[in-house]
């Protein structure tokens, strides 16, 4: 499968053009991406872009944990799934990218990328967590991509790469003009870190752990 979905946040309105299995939807103050089908599945190949128009302040999430499945009937082979998000917000504007889980489910292979542009005086807060696995089981395999860049010049770039045997839950973020104060935070069932950017105003949030709650509630430290 081959699909994409576009989302545009201005002043006077919302612009969205979804294929399937996006559907994107407006909830009081929010957008909601909206599952409509079970994906991605091995090969498929995935784009979604979003746009916030200066001086715009958006939060856009998602209605459930998004699957990721491995080939037809289960199988193991074919070419990874692929996932390429690009993030554009301009001058003054403000993006708050909270999207549910994404579960790397066993036998699947991924590639998920996420691209953010940020025009002068734009700020964000980008979340993204993945499940390694589903209840008892181990997980497939995952590359993962996060790169921020502000007018032009690259703030921000990180990259995991995940197997079976992995930590169950992860979490990045990056924090750009949001107040954070850098931590780390060392246990026996967590691991989680804020650290300050070399850009003035920027940090970088990791996390992984056991569960859910459990990165959720060291992360915000």
């Amino acid at each position: 499968m081959n699909s994409s979905a576009e989302l545009r946040v201005e002043r006077d309105g919302w612009y969205v053009r979804a294929e399937a299995p996006f559907s994107i939807r407006r909830a009081g103050s929010r957008f909601l991406f909206v599952s409509t089908a079970a994906a991605p599945v091995r090969g498929d190949e995935l784009d979604v872009t979003v746009e916030v128009a200066a001086g715009v302040r958006a939060e856009i999430g998602s209605v459930a944990a998004m699957m990721v499945w491995p080939g037809p009937d289960g199988a193991p082979v074919g070419p990874p799934s692929r996932l390429t998000t690009t993030i554009r917000v301009a001058a003054g504007g403000h993006l708050a990218w909270l999207p549910e889980p994404t579960v790397s489910v066993v036998g699947s292979d991924h590639v998920a990328r996420t691209s953010v542009e940020l025009a002068a005086g734009a700020t964000c807060r980008i979340v993204e967590e993945y499940a390694l696995g589903r209840h008892r089981e181990s997980c497939g395999t995952l590359l993962t991509e996060l790169r921020v860049t502000r007018e032009g010049v690259p703030i921000v770039h990180h990259g995991e790469r995940f197997a079976p045997g992995a930590p169950r839950h992860v979490l990045a973020a990056v924090l750009v003009g949001v107040a954070a104060e850098p931590f780390v935070h060392v246990a026996d069932d967590v691991r989680a870190a804020c650290l300050p950017a070399a850009a003035p105003g920027v940090h970088l949030v990791l996390a992984q752990g056991r569960d859910r709650p459990t990165v959720l509630a060291h992360a915000s430290r």
